[in-house]
Order: structure tokens, then C-alpha cells, then sequence
């Protein structure tokens, strides 16, 4: 007896040449996309990795350029840069070694008084140790280009009687930097000075400024020596018989808050 259609199981009819060829679409093949997709992200990375190792390699060269640079510009001993990582007006920054400013950085701008605006005069009436005191521009006094602030009349007119005297020591800078450092010069100086890190020292009778307490805890070690050494250095540098002052620090200044006492 004859099967009819009707007569298959369901499942059979499903799988019949016949059901395959109602469906919609049936028998055509699917056409192959026009790329890899796995070819596409092989080549997506390699020119992304080749990219990143271009711009590193170009950092490195910039990196040991700019190192190239500084080298050339003025040798240092990383061993003699303790207590002098810069912070202040001029260039502030708290790096592992000294950031170079010229002397015109530090001083050229006259228009600010010198070591921040303290009365200098004030400091041979202090305490040892004692913060400064400062002046107002109502009280000033010009010595050369460099303005002087005080705090009284008097203190003005007893600096105006005798301002070398007065002057702070080898421009207001660190009195260490000066005397034990060796990469400052007459046209990069910068070692930065704290006007409440001070001493007058008996027999010497200027006064000295410092970075922080513990490049002036260094001068103390040897101050006999230091001093020596750090006026032929200054003198050196500025011998007065060439004429002119010698430049005075108005903007390479440090405090507590700006500099580590490093």
C-alpha cells in the first residue's frame, strides 16, 4: 500500500528535499565577506603596537637629548647638590637635583626688592634663629638698580650710612652654594636662599642666608673655611675692580613651605 505525504511522520516531511527547498532562501549559499575579520584585528594591533614603540623610542631620544643639553650647558656633581633642589620665584621645583638659573633669572628683575622685601638692617637686632622682619615699599632705598625695603626710618637711614655693610653676603644667595657647590657660575646662579635661615657670624659680621637648615648646618662644620672659599669664589666672579655692583637676589627664594630641607 502506498504512502501518501500525509502519512510520513512529521519529523521526515521537515527533512524531505521537499520541506528544505519551501523554506525561503533555500539552496542559495552564504557569500564569503569581502575581509578577514581576524586578519583585520592581526593587522590592527601590529600598526598600533608599531605606533606605541615609535613614540616611546621617540620620548627616549628626547629624553637623552635634553640631558645631552643640560650637560653641555654646565657640569655638575649630583654629590654636591644636597640641599639645594630648587623652589622659589624662579623655576620652583622639587626634583632630585638642582634646577639651573641663570643670574639673570635670579636678579635681573629690579623691580622687586631684594631677598623678598626683608629689612636687613632688622637682622642685627634679632635673635639668633629668629624669623625676619620685613619692610614696606613706603621705606625703600636704592642701592644701584636694587631696592631695599625697611621696616623704620631709622633702619633705612642707618643702611643708607653704610649699605655695604648691610648687603647680604654674596648676593643673598645660599652662602653654602656658594662656598662648596661647584656647578654655579657668575651667569648660572640660583642657589636658593631662605631669608629666615640666617646667621652673622662673629669676627665675619655679614649677613648670610641658606637654603634650609641643613646646608647651614653644613657651613657651620667649617665656617673658617666656607667663608674663605666662598669669597674667592664670589670675588672671582665679580672682582669689584671690573666696576658695578655685584647682582643681588631678588627672585631665587626659598621657604619652609617651598623648599625641602634637603
Amino acid at each position: 500500500m502506498a504512502t501518501t505525504e500525509e502519512d510520513r511522520p512529521l519529523m521526515q516531511r521537515l527533512r524531505s528535499p521537499g520541506a528544505a527547498d519551501a523554506s525561503p532562501g533555500a539552496g542559495r549559499a552564504l557569500k564569503p565577506l569581502p575581509f578577514s575579520l581576524k586578519g583585520f584585528l592581526t593587522t590592527f594591533f601590529a600598526v598600533l603596537f608599531l605606533f606605541l614603540l615609535a613614540a616611546m623610542a621617540s620620548r627616549v631620544i628626547k629624553w637623552a637629548s635634553d640631558d645631552s643639553l643640560t650637560a653641555e650647558r654646565v657640569e655638575y656633581s649630583l654629590d654636591g647638590a644636597e640641599g639645594t633642589r630648587l623652589s622659589g620665584l624662579v623655576n620652583p621645583n622639587n626634583g632630585s637635583h638642582p634646577t639651573l638659573t641663570t643670574t639673570a633669572d635670579c636678579t635681573g628683575d629690579t623691580h622687586l626688592p631684594v631677598l623678598g622685601g626683608v629689612d636687613v638692617v632688622a637682622y642685627w637686632t634679632l635673635p639668633a634663629g629668629s624669623k625676619p622682619v620685613f619692610g614696606t615699599p613706603n621705606l625703600v632705598s636704592l642701592f644701584g638698580d636694587y631696592r631695599f625695603y625697611f621696616s623704620s626710618i631709622e633702619n633705612l637711614r642707618t643702611f643708607e650710612s653704610d649699605p655695604v655693610r648691610y648687603i647680604p653676603a654674596w648676593g643673598g644667595f645660599c652662602s653654602y652654594g656658594v662656598a662648596a657647590e661647584t656647578f654655579w657660575r657668575p651667569d648660572i646662579l640660583g642657589p636658593f636662599g631662605d631669608p629666615s635661615k640666617w646667621l652673622i657670624l662673629p669676627g665675619d659680621g655679614k649677613l648670610h642666608v641658606f637654603r634650609s637648615e641643613r646646608p647651614m648646618t653644613k657651613f657651620l662644620l667649617a665656617p673658617g673655611e666656607n667663608l674663605e672659599a666662598g669669597d674667592a669664589i664670589w670675588n672671582g666672579w665679580f672682582p669689584a675692580e671690573r666696576g658695578g655692583a655685584a647682582p643681588l637676589n631678588t627672585a631665587c627664594l626659598c621657604s619652609e613651605e617651598m623648599c625641602v630641607n634637603g
